[in-house]
């Protein structure tokens, strides 16, 4: 299995689409959602659209990136920021460990790492 499971926020943000993202312009889009870990937005970002993201939350595959919280202005209804260039803010479905890599060879001493490896494995089942 993929680690991360998904395509994941790193950060608490506003996950927005490129096309809506004008380097060194202000951009003003509207709220039409939310999503936190465990309660993903199901529905779809439209052009001009953004929703509030929380960190570990599963990135709609309409988004392409996660604006941080810090660079925006949001007033309930919409979401203000001076676009730029630069990080994604996303953890990306399979970077950690893609499907069919072995992660445990013979030999191999158990502790903390490696516990959390493999929970973290189980846990995506």
């Amino acid at each position: 299995m993929d680690l991360p499971f998904a395509d994941l926020s790193a950060v608490d943000g506003f996950a927005v689409r490129n096309v809506d993202v004008v380097v060194g312009a202000r951009v003003r889009l509207r709220l039409i959602g939310q999503a936190s870990s465990g309660h993903p937005f199901l529905g779809t970002i439209g052009r001009g659209q953004a929703i509030r993201i929380l960190t570990g939350a599963i990135v709609p595959e309409s988004a392409d990136r996660v604006i941080m919280q810090e660079l925006c202005t949001a007033d309930g209804e919409a979401l203000t920021f001076l676009g730029a260039a630069g990080k994604t803010h996303c953890r990306r479905r399979g970077e950690d460990v893609r499907r069919g890599t072995h992660v445990w060879r013979q030999g191999i001493v158990c502790c903390r790492r490696t516990l959390r490896s493999s929970a973290q494995s189980a846990a995506a089942r």
